[in-house]
């Protein structure tokens, strides 16, 4: 199988070692470097493994997760493989919505450089407007990240028109019902092609009506020489110092399943200056939330359960009633899978949306009510 490997890592040179288990804020960036009327990007779906998780190879016929991804920008079925493939530590998505020529998009993924799980990266993102053409590597090992010191070694990766490939799902007809980001209201609504991954020739010429016909996207062509496509830098940030406001909302509906209940909760995380201390305090009304049992954090996105990363309130007891919770957290009360882990962890998750407060009781020992922690605006 061929695996053609994407343009050098430029400018590699691994910085300091970093301490052993120390966690790093790893911040990753796609800035679009087409030209103006040329090619936008769907966001990019990023993720740090092994070496092990394999997204494509060419003339192989592509996986259903990959055909969404190039026709309709659909990364879940990417994520969802991922965390069954169980070889990596993060990923996420650079981005909202579509990156257009200029334009930038970060996100910061909290990474563990010291084991194997965060030593390569991968990377998949559509090229709009097309059929399904996207970028991505074919290699697994093709975009190193940290080396066995725990050195970062990626910083500036570029690509251009010669790394954009053909998935091979739906024939190029770059019809406006078919093309995603040309009028395609309907995610999948082109022709099966039937065919295998393949580098990309380029969209129909001009004047036969297609994509470099409209005025947009005049300036196109990516099979044009040296056509920049985007860049993608990797730096470490520094953790979250400055002061956040985060909210939280409990109810039974919030419960993975659903519980029934009059009891609900409302409250705030604050992280205090320097992002060493989260000072809380969560009110539970109506006096409806009776033998307590326990109130934690949990590591889970909105409808999945978690482990849980910091205990709020473990008694010996049930608690008759419960009216509010009030304390602070540092990174000593941090457990299960932020064990050792600085606060920034928690920050960051929280960010991410994969934190949520649970409180259960003697009726509802999974949980009475819970809800997702939220950075205020």
């Amino acid at each position: 199988m061929s695996k053609k490997p994407l343009l050098a890592l430029v400018a590699a040179t691994a910085l300091a070692p970093l301490a052993v288990s120390q966690q790093v804020r790893l911040r990753v960036t796609v800035e679009n470097l087409s030209p103006v009327q040329g090619t936008h990007l769907s966001p990019l779906w990023v993720a740090f493994h092994d070496g092990t998780f394999d997204v494509y190879d060419d003339t192989v016929a592509a996986s259903a997760a990959l055909e969404s991804m190039a026709e309709d920008g659909d990364s879940s079925g990417l994520a969802a493989a991922f965390v069954g493939a169980a070889s990596g530590q993060a990923h996420g998505l650079l981005g909202s919505g579509s990156i257009a020529p200029g334009g930038t998009a970060a996100t910061d993924f909290l990474l563990d450089p010291t084991t194997t799980t965060a030593r390569f990266g991968t990377l998949v993102g559509a090229v709009l407007p097309s059929n399904d053409a996207f970028v991505g590597n074919a290699d697994p090992l093709g975009v190193p990240i940290f080396d066995a010191g725990a050195n970062l070694v990626a910083t500036n990766l570029f690509l251009d028109g010669g790394d954009v490939w053909d998935a091979g799902t739906e024939v190029n007809d770059e019809l406006p019902a078919n093309t995603q980001f040309f009028g395609q209201e309907t995610p999948g609504a082109g022709a099966d092609e039937g065919g295998t991954v393949g580098l990309h020739g380029g969209f129909n010429a001009a004047g036969s009506g297609g994509i470099l016909d409209d005025p947009s996207f005049s300036e196109g062509d990516f099979t044009e020489s040296g056509y920049p496509l985007l860049k993608l830098r990797y730096a470490v940030a520094d953790a979250v110092t400055e002061a956040r406001e985060h909210t939280v909302s409990l109810d039974g509906d919030a419960v993975v399943p659903a519980v029934s209940t009059k009891a609900t909760g409302n409250g705030s995380f604050d992280l205090v200056i320097g992002g060493t201390t989260m000072s809380y305090e969560v009110k539970f009304p109506k006096k409806k939330l009776k033998k307590v049992t326990g109130a934690s954090l949990n590591l889970g996105a909105v409808g999945v359960d978690g482990p849980v990363v910091v205990e709020l309130f473990s008694p010996d007891s049930a608690q008759k009633k419960l009216k509010k919770l009030s304390g602070s957290i540092t990174s000593a009360d941090l457990v299960g899978p932020f064990a050792a882990m600085p606060l920034d962890a928690l920050v960051g998750a929280i960010a991410d949306g994969d934190v949520y407060m649970v409180v259960t009781t003697t009726k509802n020992p999974d949980g009475e009510i819970r809800g997702q922690l939220e950075l205020s605006p």
